[in-house]
C-alpha cells in the first residue's frame, strides 16, 4: 500500500504519479506555422471555389488553342492515342468525349453522338482533319458501309492515298475493336464484296489493297 508523503494528501500524490512527463506535454505551434496553415487553407478554399465556378459556367477553351475545332482535334487525338478506347462501346466513348470537352471548357460538346461516331472513325484512321481534300472521296465511298466498318475501311484508304504499307490484320483488329482474326478476315471479305477494295497477295505473302474507284493502292506489306 502506498503511503502519502509527509505534507501531501492522497489526492496530491496520485496527481503527481500520473502527471505526464515534461517531454510529453503538447507544444503549441509557433505563430509562423499557424499563419502558413491558415494561408494554405485559404488557398485551397479559393481553388475549390474557382473550380466550382468554372464547372458551372465554362467560358473559353482551357488550352491556348483559340479555335474550338483545334480543341476538338486535340481531344480526338488524345482519345485515339489511348489503347483502351479501341474496345469501348460508342456510348462510353461519347461520354468520355463530353467530359474531355468540359475539361477544356467548351460550353457544350461540338458533336452529337452520330457526328462523334464519324469523326472518331476518321481520327482512328489517321484522318484527324475531315476537311482535308485528300479524304473526301474515301469518305464518300465509306458511306456505303455499316458504321462499325467505316474506320477499318478508312485506314485502308489512308494507306492507299498516302502510298504507305497496307495495314496488317493486327492494325485492322485494333481499329475494328476485336481480337478475333476470323472477324478481321470476314471484315475484309465483306468490304471486298462491296467492290470497294481489291486484295492481292504476292508470292512472298505480302499484301496490297487497291481501291479501284480511287485508282490508288497501298504499298505491299
Amino acid at each position: 500500500t502506498l503511503l502519502p508523503l509527509p505534507g501531501q494528501g492522497g489526492d496530491a500524490m496520485q496527481a503527481a504519479l500520473f502527471a505526464p512527463a515534461s517531454d510529453e506535454l503538447p507544444l503549441a505551434p509557433p505563430p509562423a506555422a499557424l499563419r502558413a496553415s491558415a494561408e494554405i487553407e485559404a488557398e485551397l478554399i479559393e481553388q475549390i471555389e474557382r473550380f466550382e465556378a468554372d464547372d458551372v459556367a465554362p467560358e473559353t477553351p482551357r488550352s491556348a488553342l483559340a479555335d474550338p475545332e483545334d480543341v476538338l482535334r486535340k481531344i480526338l487525338g488524345e482519345m485515339v492515342a489511348d489503347p483502351d478506347c479501341a474496345f469501348q462501346p460508342t456510348a462510353a466513348l461519347y461520354q468520355d468525349f463530353t467530359v474531355r470537352c468540359r475539361l477544356e471548357r467548351l460550353t457544350r460538346p461540338p458533336l452529337d453522338l452520330a457526328g462523334f461516331r464519324r469523326r472518331f472513325a476518321l481520327a482512328k484512321a489517321g484522318m484527324i482533319d475531315p476537311a482535308d481534300p485528300r479524304w473526301a472521296d474515301a469518305l464518300r465511298l465509306g458511306d456505303r458501309l455499316p458504321e462499325d466498318m467505316l474506320a477499318p475501311f478508312l485506314l485502308m484508304a489512308h494507306a492507299a492515298v498516302t502510298g504507305t504499307p497496307c495495314p496488317d490484320d493486327d492494325a485492322l483488329a485494333r481499329i475494328y475493336g476485336t481480337s478475333s482474326p476470323g472477324r478481321v478476315r470476314r471484315l475484309v471479305e465483306y468490304i471486298e464484296k462491296q467492290d470497294l477494295i481489291v486484295v492481292r497477295t504476292d508470292f512472298a505473302g505480302r499484301r496490297t489493297i487497291a481501291i479501284p474507284e480511287l485508282g490508288l493502292s497501298t504499298a505491299a506489306a
